[in-house]
């Protein structure tokens, strides 16, 4: 039997730079999956990005800033590997069939945004489905709360003290 793929075949996709799709990713989360021909997985995680920054750009206080800030390598690093395996041809992404660890990551690092990632995965029955998205937007409400309220009181502090 061949290593070489039959171009007629509707599974085959040629391999592309993975360089190229980790420097995409770098740039825009998504990009790096269009190049790969993921649309899905680009639409997906460029959502997931639309929310990451209208986060940052809808925060009030610097704790909020830096708080957000602080999720963006722990939702890039994951994100730009799956392109570059993607690139590589050695897997799919956003198939449903990613890892409950991998899901889970990204509900504790993106919250809400990751919510798609959630609900077409099939290892999670829907009930388990249900208690992880009550769970995750209970602790994003419970953050923001406390984030606006410390954050009030941090720019007030730093405006006492004339920093």
């Amino acid at each position: 039997m061949s290593d070489i793929q039959n171009p007629t075949d509707l599974s085959f996709q040629p391999k592309k730079n993975p360089w190229i799709a980790f420097f995409l990713t770098l740039l825009f989360p998504g990009l790096g999956h269009l190049y790969v021909g993921n649309k899905f997985s680009a639409l997906t995680y460029a959502i997931i990005t639309v929310g990451v920054g209208y986060s940052y750009f809808s925060a009030k206080s610097y704790l909020a800033h830096m708080a957000v800030l602080f999720v963006v390598p722990f939702f890039l690093i994951p994100v730009a590997r799956d392109a570059v395996d993607v690139a590589r041809g050695k897997k799919k992404s956003v198939t449903g069939e990613e890892s409950k660890l991998y899901v889970i990551w990204m509900l504790c690092c993106v919250g809400p945004f990751s919510l798609p990632l959630l609900w077409q995965n099939k290892k999670f029955s829907v009930p388990v489905k249900v208690v992880w998205s009550v769970v995750v937007i209970s602790i994003v409400i419970f953050f923001l709360f406390a984030v606006a309220v410390l954050g009030e009181s941090y720019d007030q502090l730093m405006q006492a003290m004339q920093i």
